[in-house]
């Protein structure tokens, strides 16, 4: 009798183990991250009454996995795309510091002696300095989609350096898990794609805006400062591709990042049989 009744015991044991182990396997590699965040202010000849730079940084990474080798594939892309290529292959409170100290190094070798020259001369003037040499950059990074083979890493940026405003961007990775490579409008996509797809990015800046004619969005502004054609800068999820143009790329600054998202089903026909639409995307 205890044997007939160890043995559903067991089995069900198993069953659960299985189906945790399947759980935590639905995305390639179970990766888990953690966001770092660090903020740090530098003076130009170390006085504090004079103009600073601030920096403030929110990297985040990939901190456990079910493959070491997958983490510390992401992670170095993750850190080459945030700090640089350089700052790659060194423990990650080094790169802080270092990125830290360079960026303060850079300021202070870039302005101090313009300032002295410019303290001096509204010193003898009765004036003031300029507002412009207070610098400030700020970068920030999320995990905006992870399902099975496809992770997508956003990354924005925004400095200011003088002048009348500061610059910002967005940008977008999109990793294929499996073959820890970012993916590019090439892999995904027939070839000759680029002529109906800027067709479809047209017609869809159209609805988006409500106006029915590419005259009336160049009236408005779109295609001013640059051709709209498909951008390497895409993120990929479960229903479509947005597409990401930055100020200045298509349309001037007073309108910003300009995003342009795609349905699968008006560009299903411009999709080819990478396997990663077919298991990720349900194409």
């Amino acid at each position: 009798m205890k044997i007939k009744t160890l043995f559903p015991i067991v089995y069900t044991i198993i069953i659960l183990i299985l189906s945790v182990g399947c759980q935590s396997e639905k995305n390639t590699g179970s990766l888990t991250f953690e966001t770092i965040k660090k903020q740090d202010k530098g003076f130009l000849f170390n006085d504090e009454n004079n103009p600073s730079c601030t920096l403030s940084l929110e990297f985040t990474y990939a901190k456990e996995s079910s493959s070491e080798q997958l983490k510390d594939s992401m992670n170095n892309y993750f850190i080459a795309l945030f700090f640089g290529d350089s700052y790659q292959n060194r423990p990650i409170e080094d790169i802080f510091t270092d990125y830290i100290t360079d960026y303060i190094q850079t300021y202070k070798s870039d302005l101090e002696s313009i300032y002295k020259e410019d303290e001096e001369i509204q010193k003898a003037e009765n004036g003031e300095v300029g507002a412009w040499y207070f610098y400030e950059k700020s970068l920030s990074s999320l995990i905006d989609y992870y399902n099975k083979d496809l992770l997508v890493y956003k990354i924005d940026y925004s400095e200011y350096t003088g002048g009348a405003h500061g610059i910002y961007a967005i940008n977008y990775y999109n990793f294929d898990l499996q073959k820890k490579m970012i993916i590019n409008l090439d892999d995904i996509l027939v070839p000759n794609y680029k002529e109906a797809l800027t067709t479809e990015l047209w017609n869809q800046l159209m609805i988006d805006n409500q106006v029915t004619s590419k005259e009336q969005l160049k009236d408005m502004g779109f295609e001013s400062t640059g051709e709209l054609i498909p951008t390497s800068n895409f993120a990929l999820d479960n229903t479509g591709i947005t597409f990401v143009y930055n100020v200045y790329e298509i349309a001037p600054y007073s309108m910003g990042a300009i995003s342009i998202t795609l349905p699968y089903q008006k560009i299903s026909h411009l999709f080819n049989s990478n396997p990663i639409l077919q298991s990720v995307l349900n194409l």
